[in-house]
């Protein structure tokens, strides 16, 4: 299952084009030690980079470009050979020197004559070292209870490092407001919100698009507002919250967002880019929210209730009751899922070729056996058409729940009665069937358990 705010988005810069009227500008890019005969200048245009120069080597690693009057500022790429790509502004200068080493490109970028360059290389650097820096430390976190002490030493030290990039990039920001380089600068900055502050306040939306002008069409034309928007749905996710909750929380996060005065292009933009993210998760309620919500004078896309299915089978939904079918568990009688004898049933797709799957099943087997006796059941249906590797599977990570092989076919009707197409998928019953949530993740699962069961 694909985690939508852990999966990658993106790097890109936010920028307002302006057009060169009365010079153009020349590029000329010195690379320590490389060897590559041929460079490219490309241009990013709003949804892609496009080539408008190139460069044959005119000395060891030295390649000049010029970038005519009416090209527009904003950001650019040089592509040295294939595997070394150098991002930098153009704002009118004219004459930008771009200089590293081809052992390090990205991280020895120098100009002598373009100050906001340098300051946005600078910038960079010391993000890379506290992406690198969170991304070891949010690792670790994994490892500890959330109520361990060690946990939310680690947690202030995320809070702590995020106000220290945040802090520099204002100090490169004050030197220079209207730089060009500030403002990509600005739009980079991920906003620093302590965690007593409600995730759903007004003060949340001031701080992350405050300073964003939403009537701006062209901001559109930058991969950083995607950036922009997706960090701000992530502030919205939490491991405390069941599947259910954490669906309602977006779909609030959703509101605000779009309840701001915007220009409608802007809010079409921003809906399509939603749709585009959550199109691959199983978050079917935003889905629909989306499709079917009036925001403003932003018209929906489908026009009814919000209750259609955005899947066509009728009973996945959380309230619904689940499809019936029968089961055949090795060295018991066959039997249906109804007369499983538990309080809460999971019914957990999953198959032998599914990587995710295997990781989920020792967190799984630890859950079943915190609350097996608080009346909670595993039903793994494996869509395995190999019974040797499910069996194999079953002994070698000792699946001691009821296993059910339902060999995967398209007009499988468990498979489409619950609309499990991927694996792995969850779906938690009640006794009598109804389906009680549907996590995405094993952590949500146990949120939900908890909760139930306390």
């Amino acid at each position: 299952m694909i985690h939508i705010f852990r999966i990658s988005i993106l790097f890109a810069l936010f920028f307002r084009p302006i057009f060169i009227q009365a010079q153009t500008s020349e590029i000329v890019v010195n690379v320590t030690q490389a060897f590559s005969p041929q460079a490219m200048l490309l241009y990013f245009n709003g949804t892609d980079y496009v080539a408008i120069d190139s460069s044959n080597q005119l000395t060891q690693g030295s390649y000049r470009f010029t970038a005519e009057k009416g090209y527009a500022k904003g950001f650019y790429r040089v592509d040295v050979g294939k595997s070394i790509k150098l991002k930098l502004i153009v704002s009118g200068e004219p004459k930008i020197d771009v200089n590293t080493v081809v052992y390090a490109p990205n991280d020895s970028l120098k100009s002598s004559l373009s100050v906001g360059n340098n300051m946005y290389w600078l910038f960079q650097n010391r993000k890379k070292r506290v992406d690198q820096q969170l991304w070891l430390t949010h690792s670790l976190m994994d490892f500890y209870p959330d109520t361990s002490a060690f946990r939310k030493q680690l947690a202030a030290e995320v809070i702590s490092v995020n106000s220290s990039l945040f802090a520099f990039a204002d100090s490169l920001i004050n030197l220079n407001p209207n730089a060009l380089a500030s403002r990509f600068i600005r739009i980079e900055q991920k906003p620093v919100i302590p965690s007593s502050v409600n995730p759903l306040s007004e003060e949340v939306i001031r701080t992350w698009w405050g300073q964003i002008d939403l009537f701006d069409t062209l901001t559109l034309k930058t991969p950083l507002f995607k950036n922009r928007l997706w960090d701000y749905m992530d502030h919205f996710y939490s491991d405390d919250l069941d599947k259910e909750s954490q669906e309602l929380t977006f779909t609030k996060g959703i509101h605000l967002l779009l309840s701001l005065d915007m220009h409608l292009e802007v809010a079409k933009a921003i809906r399509q880019l939603l749709l585009d993210g959550f199109k691959d998760s199983d978050y079917l309620e935003i889905i629909d929210y989306l499709n079917y919500t009036q925001f403003g004078k932003l018209n929906p896309l489908k026009r009814g209730s919000i209750t259609p299915k955005s899947s066509d089978s009728p009973r996945v939904r959380v309230g619904e009751k689940a499809f019936d079918f029968p089961l055949r568990i090795a060295n018991m009688r066959s039997m249906y899922l109804s007369e499983v004898n538990a309080t809460y049933k999971l019914i957990l797709f999953w198959s032998s070729w599914c990587p995710h799957c295997l990781d989920a099943m020792p967190r799984i087997k630890k859950i079943y056996a915190d609350y097996k006796q608080k009346g909670f059941e595993v039903i793994a249906i494996s869509l395995d058409d190999e019974p040797f590797m499910w069996k194999r599977n079953i002994n070698e990570l000792g699946l001691d729940w009821l296993n059910h092989n339902e060999p995967y076919t398209p007009d499988n009707a468990v498979i489409n009665m619950y609309d499990a197409h991927e694996t792995p998928q969850m779906f938690l019953l009640s006794k009598d069937l109804e389906i009680l949530s549907k996590p995405s993740t094993v952590r949500q699962l146990e949120v939900k358990l908890r909760r139930l069961t306390r």
